[in-house]
């Protein structure tokens, strides 16, 4: 796995993260990052979810030690496949045209805590993250997410090798 960037606007602390708890559709805890590409930062920074104005966000870039056991869904049949040992509910269902085929993206309520009992972390892929894409006529559980992105259950696996001031990554962003 690539180097990650997690951005936050405060020091990062390792024990200031909570372990994983189910809550609707995306889970309290862990931390998030995406990958971390020299040129532009990240997804996330790019985004537009970072906000400069009233925050002074920082960035830490990670390393991942190769033996984290991340759960890797790079396309919508991959998140599909692993639904039905993780599914806990239906929050929203899909809307559906008469032949089942999924028009709009549900809502559904995932064990991420039984997820991190096995993984280290899940990553999904821009495609996962996306509202547009379908798979024999459903769509992504992940849709949500919107950015290609990794969530950390066990940050034991990342480490630590170079923090980027507010500065920094405004840098980045204005490259991109």
């Amino acid at each position: 796995m690539n180097k990650q960037l997690f951005i936050k606007n405060t020091p990062f602390n390792r024990s200031n993260f909570e372990p994983i708890s189910n809550w609707l559709n995306r889970p309290e805890g862990g931390v998030w990052t995406a990958d971390y590409n020299e040129s532009y930062g990240s997804a996330w920074l790019t985004s537009g979810n970072v906000i400069f104005e009233h925050i002074n966000p920082l960035g830490f870039i990670f390393k991942v030690n190769p033996k984290a056991n991340i759960l890797t869904l790079n396309s919508v049949k991959d998140a599909l496949d692993i639904l039905p040992e993780y599914h806990i509910s239906t929050i929203f269902p899909a809307p559906t045209r008469p032949d089942g085929t999924e028009v709009g993206v549900g809502t559904d309520k995932i064990d991420f805590e039984k997820m991190s009992k096995t993984y280290d972390a899940i990553s999904v892929s821009r495609e996962v993250a996306r509202a547009d894409i379908r798979h024999n006529g459903r769509y992504s559980p992940f849709a949500d997410w919107g950015i290609a992105s990794t969530l950390w259950f066990n940050t034991d696996h990342l480490e630590l090798e170079m923090e980027l001031s507010t500065k920094e990554l405004k840098e980045l962003l204005m490259n991109a």
